[in-house]
């Protein structure tokens, strides 16, 4: 499974700062993340003064990239909470307002904290947990950590001047066909298959497991 992440999210990752990690295995084991839960819930009541609800919607997402569903090659996807006076922003408003606050288009400085409060994120990395052949299990070996990305900030990614979450997917669809092919020898008729259908339906902005 796959949610659409910016470089910038997975270069910035690299400067924050831990605050927990957890990890569990999906389809077996219940992945407890409540220490990243409390966490997040704090800092939104202690920095946002309204609309603090809007974190509800990228809850959604972690929970569906920990629940069981098929484990794809090279899941590896960040969640972001910008926590605004009023409101929490998740990537797409993140990378439009980090955008847009770009004031030398040279070096494309950012200077988050004109717009955010605190800046956290979520990693969630799935490895399916396979002998032989790739088998798009429903189980894997999950790592979800929360990480304070408010001063990680430097400069904007070259290749995401352009990023939208439609660009993110369509780009994600392409590498799983680009895998199916480039393994066709050792991978079978039916995981490349699934594979190519999942590809379409990323391009058609549905989520394998969660839209059928």
């Amino acid at each position: 499974m796959y949610y659409p992440t910016p470089e910038l999210l997975y270069s910035a990752w690299e400067h924050g700062s831990t605050v927990f990690i957890e990890h569990g295995r999906l389809g077996r084991d219940e992945i407890n993340i409540s220490s990243i839960l409390n966490a997040l819930i704090h800092d939104v009541g202690r920095f946002c003064e309204s609309y603090a609800g809007d974190m509800l919607y990228e809850l959604k997402y972690i929970h569906n990239l920990i629940s069981a569903h098929p484990v794809e090659p090279g899941e590896d996807s960040i969640i972001v909470f910008g926590i605004r006076r009023n409101g929490v922003d998740g990537t797409g408003f993140l990378m439009s307002r980090l955008k847009n606050d770009c004031w030398d288009h040279y070096t494309h400085y950012l200077h988050p904290e004109r717009d955010y409060r605190r800046i956290l994120a979520v990693r969630v990395t799935t490895t399916a947990n396979v002998e032989g052949r790739f088998t798009l299990p429903e189980n894997g070996d999950t790592t979800v950590e929360l990480r304070n990305l408010t001063d990680a900030f430097n400069s904007m990614e070259p290749g995401d001047a352009d990023w939208t979450y439609e660009k993110s997917t369509s780009e994600h669809a392409n590498f799983l066909r680009g895998y199916a092919d480039e393994h066709a020898e050792t991978l079978s008729e039916s995981v490349r298959n699934t594979l190519r259908e999942f590809a379409d339906m990323y391009d058609k902005g549905r989520i394998p497991g969660i839209d059928g």
